[in-house]
């Protein structure tokens, strides 16, 4: 219930950009993608609203587009305050310096 409010008010439509060394964009499960999660969680009003970040689980891999190379994942987001499933997508931002954009929508 918590996680639809901050989803209709906005608040986790938020992306950050990493800079990695891989040349294939990061698993849904990857750390990469975790820490970023976390970053998102733990800043602004997410962090008022959802309190601090604990873990993300049962990760999955819901879809993974080869033309566009986007991943959309779903996962259970686990903090102070509530346990919310989500979903998230995953792709490049520059490829060629390796950066990926990832958003919590």
């Amino acid at each position: 219930m918590l996680m639809k409010k901050l989803i209709g008010a906005g608040v986790l439509s938020m992306a950050v950009l990493l800079s990695g060394c891989s040349a294939s964009l990061p698993s849904c499960s990857s750390s990469d993608a975790k820490q970023l999660i976390k970053q998102l969680v733990n800043q602004g009003n997410a962090k008022l609203l959802l309190g601090d970040f604990v873990e993300v689980r049962d990760i999955d891999e819901e879809a993974y587009n080869r033309d566009s190379e986007i991943r959309v994942c779903s996962a259970m987001l686990v903090t102070t305050k509530t346990t919310e499933a989500i979903s998230y997508s995953i792709k490049w931002q520059n490829k060629d310096n390796g950066m990926f954009y990832l958003e919590i929508n």
